[in-house]
């Protein structure tokens, strides 16, 4: 029986920061950027943004979730079937990366434009936009 440090002595640290560069340079890069953008919101007195943004991405995946059979019969998505699609979730990642974007910008530039025509409270208006993606998100995922 191989233990398991017997097992990763035969792997070198040049092997294992190969095989992690990427995850390791995304790490570097989120590290360096996602604490600019926490102060830009803190400062701006905004950083509710950074609650309700990642819900409207969350309700964009789960909406791609709910339209996949329909956009995999009429639209196509690649040379994937449908089964592969629903149960390799990594199959069809760049179709859900598409769908949170497409919400997560579309919910911004919403509060962008409700911020534009009213004058009320832009907290307010943030938590409202969170709730109502919370509850897409729910209707989607019984979808």
């Amino acid at each position: 029986m191989i233990s398991f440090d017997e097992s990763l002595a035969d792997v070198s640290w040049a092997d294992r920061i190969d095989l992690f560069r990427f995850a390791l340079a995304s790490s570097l890069v989120a590290g360096l950027v996602c604490p600019l953008v926490g102060v830009f919101l803190h400062v701006r007195r905004t950083s509710f943004y950074g609650i309700a943004l990642p819900q409207f991405a969350t309700a964009g995946v789960v909406f791609g979730f709910a339209m996949l059979p329909w956009w995999v019969a009429h639209v196509g998505l690649g040379d994937l079937a449908l089964e592969t699609a629903l149960s390799d979730t990594h199959a069809a990642m760049n179709y859900h990366f598409a769908w949170a974007a497409v919400f997560t910008f579309g919910g911004l530039l919403a509060l962008l434009w409700t911020g534009r025509k009213s004058q009320g409270s832009e907290i307010g208006r943030v938590a409202a936009a969170f709730a109502i993606a919370n509850a897409a998100t729910y209707v989607f995922g019984r979808m």
